[in-house]
């Protein structure tokens, strides 16, 4: 589980290393070291804590990987010390700068404790281990710098003395720091080939290409190395952005070595010598163009449109009516639009969806609305009833309402009799003749003609008065119009008066002719 999640560990550091300013191969690196070390309590001495100090010996065979010797010496009493000879392989990263970081494994092959030095030596030799590190260095300049390492080693099957069990594990963890001198080879700090000491851009970054002084190779000279520039083959003398690319002052995509108008707005689109295009040609660029088709020769605004001198929305040079008052609505000609074509513009036409053919006012509040003769708000041409007397309710056929909302019977006012007999004066028309037209134009309404009389003379006689009445009321409508089926009489004599028969007053209000409604 330890191993594990030292791999593991290992694995995320590797990952996020930053590269490492190369060591030529062939170079050495020779460390002095301070050791503290901390052994297993297998160990029957007391080296739990033990202090010492040694060497180590390294050689770079490729940039970032030495192959390396080491040998230290602690003592943890008078009686009591410890050797340790070990080969590892370590690999360096980069952490930052001249800061990195090393990992190395290797074994241990020479591990040897002495015990009870002051009398007869006695010693414990173990067999060869292995022996895992990791640290940090730091390097001052091309030669001197400093290294801690962190060390842990193990030798499985050390030889049996002292009291330790065969078979049994040897661990020892160590903490170590020196003090490291580097020579042979020539340092390349970042790795382009050219040697620190000759390198005049020693910071060049990974892969790029660099002259023989080390720096970066800029073609086309200007001033902008080639693996930033992206503008490779600018010619010479212009002068450049930090891209590389030459300066375009004005963002029309035309450099300012070949514009010829430098000053354009960056929304402008231009021609290849940076102006603003004018695709029709009016003196106006596109830009600024809001009427960018204006054909040849057409007066234009500032705006580009072509100029509509009364603001009817249809230019000069397509006007037939180039004077029309401001506010009307025109058609694609300039002139006048009358929709329903009622002899009404639609600026003046108050109603202007009247029917075609619709007689119309021409002038007034009511100017292109259907005439209405009898005013009784339903134009003549729905109206069935023309001619309705002023301040009559009507339907919607201009037609008087016989029978108002929740009502089911009226009183004919105005139809009078020659004296005891069914005979209809002349004067009945009128009021029967409305009657007449409201029933023919709502052929759903379906009557009854009732008639009454007062109370003098006999029963019968005044049932068979009434009766009579009320044929002859039913038989004018019939012939006025209205379907026979809709109309039916009946004569109910003195019966229900409507007022006291003591007077003649009253006697003349039981006289009459009721339309009840049977649907």
């Amino acid at each position: 589980m330890k191993f594990r999640r030292g791999a593991l560990l290992l694995a995320s550091v590797a990952a996020f290393a930053l590269p490492l300013r190369a060591q030529d191969p062939g170079t050495f690196e020779i460390e002095l070291l301070g050791k503290y070390s901390r052994f297993s309590s297998q160990m029957p001495w007391s080296q739990n804590n033990q202090t010492g100090f040694g060497g180590l010996i390294g050689y770079f065979v490729l940039p970032n990987l030495a192959i390396e010797l080491t040998g230290t010496k602690t003592t943890g009493g008078a009686s009591e010390r410890q050797y340790e000879q070990a080969g590892q392989v370590t690999y360096f990263f980069g952490l930052w700068g001249d800061l990195r970081m090393q990992v190395g494994a290797g074994y241990v092959f020479g591990n040897n404790g002495f015990y009870n030095t002051a009398g007869p030596p006695e010693r414990r030799t173990s067999d060869v281990g292995g022996r895992g590190l990791l640290g940090v260095s730091w390097q001052f300049d091309e030669h001197w710098g400093l290294r801690a390492d962190g060390s842990y080693a193990f030798v499985p099957s050390p030889q049996a003395r002292f009291g330790v069990k065969s078979g049994s594990t040897d661990k020892f963890a160590s903490a170590e720091v020196g003090l490291v001198y580097r020579t042979g080879g020539s340092r390349d700090a970042d790795g382009d080939g050219v040697s620190d000491k000759n390198d005049k851009c020693p910071d060049t970054p990974a892969g790029v290409k660099v002259d023989d002084a080390g720096c970066p190779i800029d073609t086309d000279k200007d001033g902008v190395a080639d693996y930033l520039d992206k503008c490779p083959d600018t010619p010479a003398g212009v002068r450049v952005d930090a891209s590389g690319c030459p300066v375009d002052s004005d963002r029309d995509g035309v450099p300012d070595y070949l514009d010829k108008c430098p000053n354009t707005p960056t929304s402008a689109k231009v021609d290849a010598t940076g102006c603003a295009i004018d695709t029709d040609k009016d003196g106006v660029p596109d830009y600024l163009d809001k009427c960018p088709n204006t054909p040849a020769g057409v007066k234009v605004d500032a705006a580009g449109c072509p100029i509509d001198t009364d603001k009817d929305g249809v230019p000069d040079y397509l006007d037939k009516c180039p004077n029309t008052v401001p506010g009307t609505k025109v058609d694609a000609n300039g002139c006048s639009i009358d929709s329903d074509s009622d002899g009404v513009a639609d600026t003046d036409d108050k109603c202007p969806n009247t029917p075609r053919g619709v007689t119309v006012y021409k002038t007034g509040d009511k100017a292109g609305c259907p005439v209405d003769t009898d005013g009784d708000g339903v134009p003549d041409y729905l109206d069935k009833c023309a001619n309705t007397p002023s301040g009559s309710k009507v339907d919607a056929n201009g037609c008087i309402v016989l029978f108002e909302a929740g009502k089911k019977s009226l009183t004919l006012q105005g139809v009078t009799f020659v004296t005891a007999k069914a005979d209809l004066l002349p004067e009945s028309s009128t009021a029967l003749d409305r009657v007449a037209e409201s029933l023919a134009a709502n052929p759903d309404v379906k009557i009854a003609v009732e008639g009454y009389t007062d109370n003098r003379g006999g029963a019968v006689t005044n049932r068979k008065l009434s009766q009579a009445r009320a044929d002859a009321v039913r038989n004018y409508l019939i012939s006025k119009g209205v379907p026979a089926d809709n109309v039916t009489a009946k004569g109910f004599g003195s019966a229900k008066p409507v007022a006291s028969n003591t007077a003649e007053a009253g006697r003349a209000q039981n006289r009459r002719v009721e339309l009840r409604r049977t649907n």
